[in-house]
């Protein structure tokens, strides 16, 4: 029997987990659906994926034929990888699947399309089927496969709760909760972001994950952040190390506001000190400071409560009690003495009614309707007649009792000379009503004026007490206030220090904590050792350093090996290592990986060619194990000859010479 050679006769050592049974997170098919409905016809792609290595070949043209002008020359470029990346990145849950251009051009031309797959999370497989056009929601079937798609409502459920359910079981297991340098928590859309690098990026640095260009609406994130995130992911952080992190921002962030906080505080505190300094020249000039300052408010508080005890102390005075008495008794005799005059006024206006009446110059009638007008009934004042009459009671003249009526036996009206005598009688009580009005005015005045000037003194007495009341009051605030001012800025001037020596200890501690993490990253820099010499030669070293919280990935032969391929080479081979050590069971890494067209234009075809070679032989090394990863890669270039076959090459191969070759059929 003729010995057949190994297809990877070296072995790069890999060691897969037997414990880990699939990928936390892979994808096993995707399709773009003209319309969401049953029937081949609705579907413009179908591409099914798998563990391991799947590779998306976009065919270039016939380089053996001679160059000419004006004949198709990107049967390789504009075929659609880029979107179909972006494609698998939308199920992945990110918000945008293309730029505002692209979104716009596949919503004209595919108004109903509908992008839809199956994504495998932790052993369980959820159906995600998301719209080109604004309008209708997204929607997640939990535990059903693609082929189920239009097989009911079975297990249908919100799509946050698919977004929420990547964060748990991919983000919320990571050692650390939130970013180095702000409390922002860490998610599955800031991972992805890595797993998952744009295009347009060109791997160019390691820490490039998003372009503007792309339009991801991803989250942003620092730079400083994007290489915590990676030391988060790979196991090369330690809780204990984040804690001292947060420490640091805390006590980073007390020292800014105490450098801010502190001058303005004692140049209060001094202004205030001032101020009093100069309204109490002669007060404990043997103090300065806080010392006086301090002196200045229980002084002043003590002297604001004896003053206050003061008040609360004084009563009403007994002159001004009387002197009140006075004025409500005069007030009621100069009442009572206008009242008696206007009766007498009204008794004189009564006869001479009644003196017209007699001669003729009113009737009767006249007569009776003035007395209703002057007199109407609601000044009756109810009394007996017989009171009214003893009282002199104008609205009594000319009455008489029932018995003086019998007695008389016809009524008779008075004489002029009669009511002209009255008369006489009246204004000679007027002239007397009047003096008695005006010396109960002058009484009533002396009263008010005499109760004035005793409720001035009162006034007086408690106006000068609040004063000094409130003055006092004013000044122990004012030094109280200045006191506290003082003191908080000398509290945070001393902080200053201390905080000070608090980063210094916290960061000494953080880098006894990345000592201890020195195993595993030694682990992961042997690994990624492993993964250069294969890619670029047992002659060239590969190892990870550190700059500051950076990592940075670096090739050695002889010298520190750059060139704009280099550099690329060494972000994918960082990558590769962080999949096989996620494969090999460190850190938590969800095995899954996209490079899109990640080959530099200077970069040599047998070393590009050798990136295929490697996951092929990661595959290898699991033997009849299932296999534990996926990776995705596509490309212009070629595929070493014995990989563009099943089962790593992916149906159909793409090529833009014709609209069936390219992803969606047409150019959108």
């Amino acid at each position: 029997m003729p010995h057949q050679d190994e297809l990877f006769p070296q072995t790069s050592g890999f060691r897969p987990s037997s414990s880990l049974k699939e990928p936390r997170l892979w994808v096993r098919e995707l399709r773009v659906y003209r319309v969401l409905a049953p029937g081949d016809g609705n579907v413009i792609r179908r591409i099914g994926l798998r563990p391991g290595l799947n590779i998306l070949w976009a065919r270039p043209r016939d380089r053996s034929q001679k160059a000419q002008l004006h004949v198709p020359g990107l049967s390789g470029h504009a075929t659609g990888k880029t979107t179909f990346c972006r494609f698998i990145r939308h199920l992945l849950g990110e918000p945008a699947f293309g730029n505002d251009d692209q979104r716009a051009g596949l919503r004209s031309a595919f108004p109903e399309g509908w992008l839809v797959g199956e994504v495998r999370l932790d052993g369980e497989s959820w159906l995600i089927c998301r719209p080109f056009k604004v309008g209708p929601h997204p929607v997640a079937y939990r535990g059903r496969t693609i082929d189920s798609l239009f097989a009911g409502d079975e297990g249908r459920t919100a799509f946050d709760e698919y977004r929420a359910t990547l964060d748990k079981i991919l983000a919320e297991p990571l050692p650390v909760a939130t970013f180095a340098t702000s409390p922002t928590p860490i998610t599955w859309q800031h991972l992805v972001q890595w797993l998952t690098r744009d295009q347009e990026c060109r791997f160019a640095a390691l820490a490039d994950l998003r372009h503007p260009s792309s339009d991801s609406e991803a989250p942003d994130m620092a730079a400083e952040d994007r290489h915590f995130l990676f030391r988060a992911v790979l196991g090369l952080i330690d809780t204990a190390e984040q804690a001292e992190l947060e420490k640091n921002k805390t006590y980073l962030a007390q020292r800014q506001r105490a450098e801010k906080d502190a001058p303005l505080l004692r140049f209060r505190g001094d202004s205030g000190l001032n101020r009093l300094r100069d309204r109490l020249p002669d007060f404990r000039t043997d103090l300065i400071g806080a010392d006086f300052l301090d002196a200045v408010k229980t002084e002043w508080t003590k002297h604001a409560d004896a003053f206050n005890s003061q008040l609360q102390q004084i009563r009403e005075p007994v002159s001004l009690h009387e002197a009140r008495t006075r004025l409500v008794e005069s007030q009621g005799a100069l009442h009572a003495a206008r009242q008696q005059s206007q009766e007498v006024s009204d008794t004189l206006e009564w006869i001479e009614q009644q003196i017209k009446n007699l001669r003729g110059e009113t009737t009767d009638s006249e007569l009776d309707a003035w007395f209703r007008k002057k007199f109407p009934p609601d000044r009756f004042c109810g009394q007996p007649l017989s009171a009214a009459i003893e009282w002199d009671c104008p609205l009594a003249h000319g009455r008489k009792l029932p018995i003086e009526k019998q007695m008389d036996g016809v009524a008779t009206k008075p004489t002029i000379d009669q009511l002209e005598e009255r008369k006489r009688a009246e204004n000679a009580r007027l002239t007397k009503a009047h003096e008695v009005v005006k010396k109960h005015k002058n009484t009533t005045e002396g009263a008010d004026a005499n109760l004035q000037r005793e409720i001035e003194i009162y006034d007086h007495t408690r106006s000068e007490l609040s004063q000094e009341i409130t003055e006092g009051r004013v000044i122990a605030g004012e030094a109280e206030r200045a006191l506290a001012d003082q003191l908080e800025a000398d509290r945070l001037q001393a902080s200053l220090d201390d905080l000070d020596q608090k980063m210094r200890r916290s960061q000494e501690r953080q880098s006894v904590i990345r000592e201890q993490q020195n195993a595993a990253l030694s682990q992961f820099s042997e690994t990624f050792g492993r993964v250069s010499r294969a890619i670029l030669g047992d002659d060239v070293t590969g190892l990870i350093r550190f700059r500051g919280r950076q990592m940075r990935p670096t090739l050695i032969h002889e010298i520190d090996l750059t060139s704009a391929a280099l550099e690329t080479l060494k972000i994918i081979c960082f990558d590769l290592t962080a999949l096989v050590s996620g494969v090999e069971g460190r850190g938590g890494h969800p095995r899954f990986l996209i490079h899109d067209g990640p080959r530099e234009a200077d970069m040599d075809a047998e070393l590009y060619q050798r990136i295929f070679l490697l996951i092929a032989e990661l595959e290898t090394s699991f033997k009849r194990n299932p296999l534990s990863f996926q990776y995705i890669i596509t490309t212009t270039e070629p595929p070493p000859p014995e990989l563009q076959n099943t089962p790593w090459l992916l149906s159909p191969v793409l090529d833009a010479t014709t609209r069936e070759g390219k992803l969606l059929r047409g150019d959108f």
